[in-house]
């Protein structure tokens, strides 16, 4: 959940608001180096651990690879869109 909330900070701060599509953060001062020395090892290590994890537990289950994979993605995803929806509904 971490990981995906952290890209999503990152995102919203950086691409998302270069674009006009979000505003940046007033306080968000530090440009992106520190973002980027952060979010490579951390996905590095998120997707390092899950992947393998993952392809283990669908050879284990003998499961259908795209329900798989859907299911398991959606497992990652739902928590941080149901903070982040909870967050900005307070």
């Amino acid at each position: 959940m971490i990981p995906v909330w952290a890209l999503v900070l990152f995102a919203v701060n950086y691409p998302l608001a270069g674009l006009g599509i979000t505003h940046r953060e007033p306080t968000e001062n530090d440009g992106m180096l520190p973002w980027l020395l952060v979010l490579v090892p951390m996905w590095a290590a998120f997707l390092g651990l899950w992947i393998p994890v993952n392809l283990a537990m669908r050879r284990k289950r003998d499961a259908v690879k795209r329900r798989y994979w859907t299911a398991s993605s959606l497992l990652v995803l739902l928590p941080t869109v149901a903070l982040m929806f909870f967050i900005e509904n307070k």
